[in-house]
């Protein structure tokens, strides 16, 4: 049914085509000795930004009594860890980054993609690092997100961030091709 539904829709869409192709690579991280990498769609409101997440939980199994596989963004660094530890060779996906402070979203960014968590005082060192593919979703980049909060974007976000922009000036069908 994926291949009829998803699949069939993805061929229109270019954002989805790589959203799609993101995920599968996720389970491939620990060979290229990688920690992850996210990727923030971001564009105006009704374009398709939350379609490109359903579209890559369409890939997740479905456990029951499961929580709902979109994730938000507005979360405790603590809590973030928890969501990182439970999508460990998958795909975390997380919407509107808007919800989140800035300054979290800063440090979030680097945990996220560095593959761990703090160190904490008392405790054994981080034995459970996770690789993971994160797909985010806001309507403005993350280096403005984050100079909106009156932070520096640093070089080191950029490489562990990557923003993708959705626009209605060249295809007023936002994600998918006229």
């Amino acid at each position: 049914g994926w291949a009829q539904t998803v699949g069939l829709l993805s061929l229109h869409s270019d954002h989805m085509i790589f959203a799609i192709s993101a995920s599968l690579s996720a389970p491939f991280l620990i060979l290229m000795g990688m920690s992850g990498v996210c990727y923030n769609f971001f564009g105006p409101s009704s374009t398709g930004k939350s379609t490109l997440l359903v579209c890559a939980s369409s890939l997740m199994p479905r456990m029951p009594g499961s929580q709902c596989l979109i994730l938000s963004w507005r979360t405790t660094s603590n809590g973030m860890e928890e969501y990182c530890l439970r999508h460990n060779d998958g795909v975390l996906l997380l919407d509107e980054m808007g919800e989140a402070d800035p300054k979290v979203v800063n440090e979030l960014a680097y945990m996220i993609s560095n593959g761990q968590g703090k160190q904490r005082y008392g405790k054994p060192g981080n034995e459970n690092p996770w690789r993971l593919i994160c797909h985010s979703t806001s309507e403005i980049s993350s280096s403005d997100h984050m100079q909106a909060g009156g932070l520096k974007h640093q070089g080191g976000q950029s490489v562990r961030m990557l923003d993708i922009p959705i626009s209605t000036e060249e295809n007023r069908y936002g994600i998918f091709k006229s």
